[in-house]
């Protein structure tokens, strides 16, 4: 089955409208897409509206928001329960802030309130800011704090974060992830495979 996780369209920061995504999806034989969008809260009643409108046949969609960590806090549960996805990033931060400890703090709170959250993105503030803190030490120190039924943490193929042994790491401790493209358009989308434990950037969540 082929996959592609973590697109985005013109309702956040991508080129290609919803239906151009879903139109590709079909040329190319991609059975399912799943949509991730940057989109500010008070535009998520009208993001969802459009989105139930699309023409889907022929193609599995989700399609959720992406919010950030420090967004997240504020964010009613109820608003949220409003999608498929619930993505959570690390934007935001600054370079004193102990990202870490926010991070699972904030993972903590919302797997009580959430079924299921996307850690998306993840190593976006270690690969700026990695000498301050060992990738290995950043992802456990998290991981083993969160139950591994709440959370899947994407292996971004965008910006190949987090470290190529985190996957295997995650396999072995028995949580879930998924090989996401944070793609704004096709021409963003990989354009070799990278297997990762077997799994390419088409698979879905293993």
């Amino acid at each position: 089955m082929a996959r592609l996780f973590n697109v985005h369209t013109t309702w956040g920061e991508g080129t290609y409208t919803p239906q151009q995504w879903i139109d590709y999806a079909r040329k190319h034989n991609i059975d399912e897409i799943v949509f991730i969008d940057f989109v500010p809260p008070s535009k998520w009643e009208e993001y969802k509206e459009a989105m139930g409108k699309l023409d889907f046949t022929g193609v599995k969609v989700s399609y959720g928001v992406e919010v950030p960590a420090k967004v997240l806090k504020d964010t009613p549960s109820s608003l949220l329960e409003i999608f498929d996805i619930i993505a959570v990033s690390e934007r935001c931060f600054g370079k004193d802030d102990d990202v870490p400890r926010i991070m699972e703090d904030l993972l903590l709170q919302w797997t009580e309130k959430l079924p299921l959250i996307y850690w998306i993105r993840p190593g976006m503030w270690y690969k700026e800011y990695g000498d301050t803190l060992l990738g290995l030490e950043y992802y456990v120190e998290i991981l083993k704090r969160v139950p591994e039924n709440k959370i899947i943490l994407e292996v971004n193929r965008r910006y190949n974060v987090p470290p190529p042994y985190i996957p295997a790491l995650l396999d072995e401790l028995g949580y879930r992830f998924v090989v996401g493209v944070d793609a704004g358009s096709p021409e963003e989308l990989p354009r070799y495979e990278i297997p990762i434990l077997g799994f390419t950037f088409a698979d879905a969540e293993e």
